[in-house]
């Protein structure tokens, strides 16, 4: 009888990717930093119901003891953009106390993400039940912390020609604008109607004199699912096409 040396085969190991928000979890099999489409495939979880992770993992088909890697990419307003020369260790708390409020470091715990494309880091802060939730439940994988704008401004590349994107999200607008390649606007901002984010890209367009057009605002994030919404910024004469 032929010996059988064949090597079985191992079972695949998972990298899990999480996007936190004060509404809850999102998660995806697969990196979703930025979409081009308006659609976006994700599973997401209430914290109100997170009581429910376990059964949220195994309609997932997620098995624990194979996940080898997890991203958790926060998704707040709770970020500083610092040029590189400017960014020392010594004074990243103060810079981001001073820029977010001390009631905001309160529970939380600092970041850095590199944004290389422009000569920046991206300092965040990151609930820190967040952290020890996700620690918790994946006890043998490496987590990876990251922000979403940090991610928006490094998935894009700098083009001589004018962009504007805008990330959706529980009525967060992130926002970048570049004019001729040029970093102008990197900011966040809350929203409570389809005016007020239409009033703010206005404003934007007006500030650097933007020309618009169907090329100049790529949007994406889960709130584009919305046509009704987007519907309402076409009517307020913002460029975009529904898809």
């Amino acid at each position: 009888m032929e010996e059988n040396t064949s090597v079985p085969e191992l079972p695949k190991k998972h990298h899990l990717y999480f996007k936190a928000t004060n509404e809850g979890l999102y998660y995806s099999s697969k990196s979703t930093r930025w979409q081009d489409e308006h659609s976006i495939n994700e599973a997401f979880l209430d914290w109100d119901k997170i009581s429910h992770f376990e059964q949220f993992l195994i309609d997932n088909d997620i098995q624990k003891a194979l996940v080898s890697n997890v991203t958790l990419e926060v998704v707040n307003a709770l970020f500083l953009l610092i040029p590189t020369e400017y960014n020392s260790s010594l004074y990243q708390m103060s810079f981001l106390e001073k820029a977010l409020g001390s009631k905001e470091m309160i529970g939380k715990e600092m970041h850095e993400q590199v944004c290389s494309k422009e000569e920046s880091s991206l300092l965040f802060m990151i609930k820190s039940e967040w952290k020890d939730f996700i620690s918790f439940k994946f006890p043998l994988a490496k987590i990876h912390y990251e922000h979403i704008f940090a991610n928006l401004i490094n998935s894009h590349n700098r083009f001589l020609r004018s962009q504007l994107n805008i990330y959706l999200i529980h009525q967060w607008a992130f926002i970048i604008c570049r004019k001729n390649g040029k970093l102008q606007v990197a900011n966040a901002f809350e929203y409570h109607s389809h005016i007020e984010l239409a009033f703010y890209i206005h404003s934007i367009r007006e500030s650097f004199e933007l020309i618009w057009n169907n090329d100049l605002i790529q949007l994406a994030g889960p709130d584009t699912l919305n046509n009704t919404f987007l519907e309402s910024l076409q009517a307020l004469k913002i460029p975009i096409t529904l898809k």
